[in-house]
């Protein structure tokens, strides 16, 4: 556990397992709430689950993006769940 942010942002939501999720903090409120990227966290669900990507990001959607009350933690750069298909049809 990254223990900088336990001393940061004491009492904090945080994602579990923190082991991988707290990568994708990038910063803090002023008001003591962990940021996320939220295009980071499905990149690495989907290297820590060996989930499809669109499967990752609907299921962010539904069990993180959606779930917290009052922005409790705040999520940035919310990704698309078909943008990485697209990249890899090109290829």
């Amino acid at each position: 556990m990254n223990t900088l942010l336990d001393t940061r942002i004491p009492g904090a939501i945080l994602l579990e397992p923190r082991e991988v999720y707290d990568q994708a903090v990038v910063g803090i409120t002023l008001s003591g709430k962990a940021i996320y990227d939220a295009r980071e966290l499905v990149r690495l669900t989907v290297k820590h689950d060996a989930m499809p990507w669109p499967e990752a990001v609907e299921w962010h959607r539904f069990n993180t993006f959606n779930s917290y009350p009052a922005g409790n933690p705040v999520f940035v750069n919310e990704p698309s769940a078909y943008e990485y298909a697209d990249e890899e049809e090109e290829e």
